[in-house]
């Protein structure tokens, strides 16, 4: 993470930037076991090194003041129901 803060420092962008923390939970779970079972380190550490590549190639912009109220659903009734059943 703080590479890709080093990238971006000198560049001129409007908004900061974070990984992709959906993406990455995604290929953590697979890398993560593949650690796991792994025995040699060195192994360990390429796949560590993975991990921190594909962090730093998915990154998302922060967008400030991003904070939008929830309009409160008014009618009673559910919006989508799901008990209804259709005849053949």
């Amino acid at each position: 993470m703080k590479k890709s803060k080093k990238k971006t420092e000198n560049k001129n962008l409007k908004y900061e930037y974070k990984p992709n923390v959906n993406l990455l939970a995604g290929w953590l779970k697979n890398i993560l076991i593949a650690m796991i079972f792994v025995n040699s380190k060195k192994k360990k550490r390429e796949l560590y090194k993975i991990i921190l590549e594909k962090a730093e190639k998915n990154l998302v912009a922060i967008n400030p003041n991003r904070s939008y109220t929830r309009k409160a659903y008014t009618s009673r009734r559910n919006k989508y129901s799901t008990n209804i059943r259709y005849n053949m």
